[in-house]
């Protein structure tokens, strides 16, 4: 059962182009970074962060809000800095010859 699961996963993989794959990843670790960067204000009391959301009557709300937004300002920036980094004088390094539209 388990190596069905894997071997769909893996064929799932495969599938999906090498570029999408390339901005998946860097935006999942955007995203984590995004968490860990607001993670680390909240810890660290920085401008009086964690007692205002300690006083707050609802604070999860609040850290949830400033953990998505920040998450999704990590995640965008690293997509952002991928696509910029990827070789543009030649034929990029991360289409496969199966994407090719050429018929």
């Amino acid at each position: 059962m388990a190596s069905q699961k894997l071997s769909r996963l893996r064929q799932a993989e495969q599938k999906t182009p090498r570029l999408l794959r390339f901005l998946a990843q860097n935006m999942l670790l955007g995203i984590a970074l995004g968490v860990v960067f607001s993670s680390i204000l909240i810890l660290t009391n920085t401008a009086g962060l964690h007692d205002l959301l300690t006083g707050d009557e609802h604070p999860y709300v609040a850290i949830f809000m400033l953990n998505v937004m920040c998450a999704l300002t990590f995640g965008s920036l690293a997509m952002g800095v991928a696509v910029m980094t990827l070789p543009w004088g030649k034929i990029c390094d991360m289409r496969e010859r199966k994407d090719d539209d050429a018929t």
